[in-house]
């Protein structure tokens, strides 16, 4: 598995919005809303498997932070 599980924190919006319209009242409505806040917010993140007790992933952990290091240096010249 090598934290594959663990790299979506979130399940897609399509998979839970039967559930959440099923349910009519304000608590439902903010379900709902939440659920889409979420999956917007959890879309633009970058998420890699690290295992700190193997070091497996340690690699892909540094590769997926210099991909902003790199965009943040370029906007800054």
């Amino acid at each position: 598995m090598h934290g594959q599980l663990l790299t979506n924190p979130t399940p897609p919006f399509s998979m839970i919005a039967p559930h959440l319209q099923a349910e009519k009242s304000y608590m439902g409505t903010l379900a709902t809303s939440m659920a889409l806040m979420l999956e917007e917010f959890y879309s633009g993140l970058t998420t890699v498997g690290l295992s700190a007790r193997t070091g497996i992933g340690v690699d892909a952990f540094f590769d997926a932070v210099q991909v902003p290091q790199n965009r943040i240096r370029a906007a800054l010249e």
